[in-house]
């Protein structure tokens, strides 16, 4: 019999976990933690079958921390509710503020198949509720809260820059006085998103901007068109490439949301493509949602099941990272379920009225008797809550026994109260097919550097010498197509490309570099499309291409050698691959030392390649420090050595 001790150190199997299997391994992602762990087909029949002693301690305590193992008498349901309720573990004041009511787009118009259900009208927010807002902000601040997060919504926030401005001066100095980290994001339509505007968010403080796109050019124009029924792609796609472009503004965060339903779901991949073509993949981040109906509108024929939805989710991914974008693919821990839960959160009407739901505003309808009255300077109620705890345990909702819960939060509780529609998340439908796309994403990073460094040799060419415009347009948009072509496997097509590329000559005389430069973008686009093929001996050859003409261009511009440095960590991917027998523990801390010396990703005479033979190197600790690389390559060499630091000093196995 055990004893009390024995049973609170008992530990059990925790029911939020997400099995999937392949060949080689056992995936085990923890929504608890909302962290994946690989295993071997072995360590998890010991696991399953409760056989933890024949586990080491290393493997108990990882399983611990991330919450795959939990003690025997914890009671995990009542862990996450007490946790997401509790106001004292809440740390962030979190609010939305529409500044206007106003909106230039008609996609609330029956004419352009209305899905969004708000009443657009001209009108800001009066100063009077803006100052009666800071002063009950102030007021409501409690000695746990670290974080004061403002995101700017609509209709379209922007037609209400002035507000913007001015609450945001208060906003960030109140956060200065009561020792608060501010952030702030802005959720526009686009059209208005002019450079000018950019840098009046940036003094804002404004750092994240979420605007929509429905697809490409002939989808979007007819359903987010202005009111008059004006296009708006070209407009939006304008101000995006014009952020993207402008290195003083690299630090804003761009996403785009695409709303999907029947009518543009075949048209999802073409706007892919062309978010491609635009280069977004550094810097736009693509995001997918459903329409479903809201607002004032009661039904949305156009609406995909959620079977379909989340189907389309997968295809819509897939395609994602095939063009080079990474998106998120497995869900984030969520600790509360929506604003509505927490007396710490609030919407604040262009009227003045205070909500808890965001799609409260602007609309008739009040379901959850959510509007709250019109915010004073003497202490308005903000701390009115749902009570999301009792609600799930009640079974009133059916989240207690679902998997997804500490990821999901319980949805949307609008649409469970409403019964508008399930809002489960899609994961819940395609959560293993996530998984196997990230762990393919795992392997991908091998290719990352030859599918994008091409387009940054462009970019150098563009500012460092005299070309006909025309000409590079040209030559870029021919080795653009090679690259999409071969990301979906149509190697011929691919290599049509390529052939065209090397017709097209930049650079003679004096200025041989450019040219030297744009064979090696060739060479390494084609080593691209043998990698693709599997073919590494074809891919070593090109690469031998891409190091002998950047040499040779180096001598003629020594600006190249960061650059270079670059290619050269893509050519020695392949070419270390190729090594079978490698020293793992002189080869993570030779790479180490060489990403340190300087902070460069150059293999200073290929030290990597020439170490001892003393131990064989496996597939799977190769995968391991190869994906490690693809942070450096990405530019995050504090982390890939820091890494890199810990992986080199493990024992061997």
């Amino acid at each position: 019999m055990l004893t009390m001790i024995e049973q609170d150190n008992a530990l059990k199997l925790s029911k939020y976990i997400v099995v999937q299997n392949d060949d080689d391994y056992v995936y085990l992602f923890s929504t608890r933690s909302a962290e994946l762990l690989k295993i071997t087909h072995s360590k998890w029949q010991e696991l399953s079958n409760n056989r933890l002693e024949h586990l080491d301690q290393s493997d108990l305590a990882l399983l611990r921390e991330l919450k795959i193992l939990i003690p025997n008498n914890e009671n995990e349901l009542e862990s996450l509710l007490d946790a997401s309720v509790d106001p004292k573990s809440i740390t962030d004041l979190n609010f939305v503020i529409l500044p206007s009511s106003n909106c230039p787009l008609g996609c609330n118009l029956p004419q352009f198949g209305a899905y969004c259900g708000q009443t657009h009208k001209s009108g800001l927010l009066e100063p009077e509720h803006q100052y009666a807002f800071i002063q009950n902000l102030r007021n409501l601040v409690k000695p746990q809260h670290r974080k004061l997060i403002i995101s700017w919504f609509g209709a379209e926030p922007l037609t209400g820059m002035s507000v913007i401005t001015e609450m945001s001066k208060q906003l960030i100095q109140l956060s200065t006085e009561l020792n608060l980290k501010y952030s702030s994001n802005v959720v526009t339509g686009g059209t208005l998103l002019t450079i000018p505007i950019a840098y009046e968010l940036r003094e804002c403080q404004v750092h994240s901007i979420s605007l929509t796109i429905d697809g490409p050019k002939n989808v979007h124009d007819k359903r987010r068109c202005t009111k008059n029924g004006s296009p708006t792609f070209e407009k939006i796609v304008q101000n995006i490439n014009a952020i993207i472009q402008d290195p003083s503004l690299a630090e804003m965060q761009i996403s785009v949301r695409t709303n999907v339903d029947a009518r543009n779901r075949s048209e999802i991949k073409e706007f892919i493509e062309f978010a491609a073509n635009n280069r977004w993949q550094e810097r736009v981040e693509i995001n997918f949602a459903p329409v479903h109906p809201w607002g004032q509108l009661e039904d949305n024929e156009f609406a995909l099941s959620k079977d379909d939805y989340a189907s389309f989710e997968i295809e819509a991914l897939e395609y994602l990272m095939a063009f080079g974008f990474s998106p998120q693919l497995l869900p984030t821990k969520r600790s509360l379920v929506c604003r509505v839960v927490s007396p710490f959160s609030g919407v604040l009407g262009h009227n003045g009225m205070m909500h808890k739901c965001s799609e409260s505003p602007l609309t008739a309808l009040d379901p959850m008797h959510d509007k709250l009255g019109t915010i004073s300077a003497e202490k308005s109620e903000w701390d009115k809550t749902w009570n999301w705890k009792s609600t799930v345990q009640s079974g009133v909702v059916p989240c207690n026994d679902c998997v997804m819960l500490p990821v999901c939060g319980g949805g949307c509780p609008l649409a469970w109260n409403t019964g508008a529609h399930e809002p489960c998340p899609s994961a819940k439908r395609n959560i293993n097919q996530r998984i196997e796309l990230f762990v393919k994403q795992e392997h991908l990073p091998r290719t990352r550097a030859l599918n994008v460094t091409p387009h940054r040799i462009v970019g150098f060419i563009k500012k460092s010498a005299d070309i006909d415009s025309a000409l590079i347009r040209d030559y870029e948009n021919v080795l653009t197509s090679a690259l999409i072509k071969a990301s979906t496997n149509n190697f011929e097509s691919a290599s049509r490309s390529i052939i065209e590329a090397r017709r097209i000559k930049l650079g003679f005389g004096l200025q041989l570099w450019i040219q030297l430069l744009a064979d090696a973008a060739i060479a390494m686009v084609q080593a691209y499309v043998y990698f693709r093929q599997n073919a590494l001996d074809e891919a070593e050859q090109s690469l031998h291409m891409v190091r002998s003409n950047l040499r040779r261009a180096q001598k003629q511009n020594q600006d190249l050698s960061i650059f270079a440095s670059q290619f050269q960590a893509a050519v020695n991917l392949l070419k270390i691959r190729e090594k079978s027998n490698v020293g793992y523990y002189q080869l993570a801390k030779g790479l180490k030392q060489t990403l340190e010396s300087g902070r460069r990703l150059v293999f200073e005479g290929e030290c990597l390649v020439n170490v001892s033979d003393d131990m064989d190197i496996s597939e799977e600790t190769f995968e391991e420090w190869m994906a490690e690389l693809a942070y450096a390559l990405n530019g995050s060499s504090n982390k890939v050595c820091n890494n890199f630091q810990e992986i080199a000093t493990r024992p061997f196995q």
